[in-house]
């Protein structure tokens, strides 16, 4: 497996696969972008500017940590290896909310049931 991380491909493939991956990239911000309004159909210039900075803040961050975990400790994978971590605690927290939200809103509607 490592011969073949070694190896680069030839300059065309990875053309080919950056184009891929741009436009994947391209088509989960769009999509992104699309969600806002249905779901926040009073604050959509409050969360598409969250988003924005959200996407600005993470375009700034991941190089510098990148380029420092390489400074400090020789190669960029502990940066990746720190940005999955810190993924998956954002992943655990928002199914967290979201068992949370879901909990909560039959309550709420038995206590609107119960009081008219």
């Amino acid at each position: 497996m490592l011969a073949f991380i070694s190896a680069l491909p030839p300059l065309f493939i990875v053309f080919g696969l950056m184009v891929v991956l741009f436009l994947c990239f391209g088509a989960a911000n769009g999509a992104l972008f699309q969600v806002v309004p249905t779901w926040f159909l009073k604050e959509v210039g409050l969360l598409t500017g969250i988003v924005g900075a959200a996407g600005g803040l993470g375009g700034f961050l991941l190089p510098n940590v990148l380029g420092a975990m390489k400074q400090w400790l020789g190669s960029p994978a502990y940066g990746f290896w720190l940005f999955a971590i810190v993924l998956g605690g954002a992943m655990l927290t928002a199914r967290r909310l979201q068992a949370q939200a879901v909990e909560d809103v039959p309550r709420a509607n038995g206590m609107v049931e119960r009081s008219g």
